[in-house]
């Protein structure tokens, strides 16, 4: 993440001009459009291309905090992603093997399957 976003979002500060430089940083970073940023802050599509280019004559105070708020969540996201662990692998038991045969039954005629089994067999 950018030097810039981790100041931003590190202090208290809601300078417009510091968020916006964030902002246009994190845009770089991830590829996106300004579209999908502003989509992504929920801020309408004029209002977050004027304020990124610091000739929105609104409240500056009040998309900064969007963008600051997005940036946030941003991070977080980030955060998660790399802290998650793998996914585990899917693994074919006796039961499983069982309970596909008759959803594959289910799914190819009109019937009705009902899965039966005694706890602990994964059923879900």
């Amino acid at each position: 993440m950018g030097e810039t976003i981790e100041r931003v979002l590190d202090s208290d500060t809601s300078d417009s001009e510091a968020i916006r430089a964030a902002a246009l940083e994190a845009i770089e970073e991830d590829g996106m459009t300004r579209t999908s940023f502003a989509k992504a802050a929920n801020v309408a599509m004029q209002t977050m291309s004027a304020w990124l280019n610091g000739t929105y004559a609104g409240n500056n105070d009040a998309i900064a905090g969007k963008a600051k708020l997005y940036l946030s969540t941003r991070r977080t996201a980030q955060v998660v992603r790399t802290t998650m662990p793998a996914r585990s692998p899917f693994i074919m038991t006796p039961s499983a093997r069982a309970f596909m045969a008759l959803l594959g039954q289910a799914h190819f005629n009109p019937d009705m399957v009902t899965l039966v089994g005694v706890p602990g067999v994964g059923k879900t």
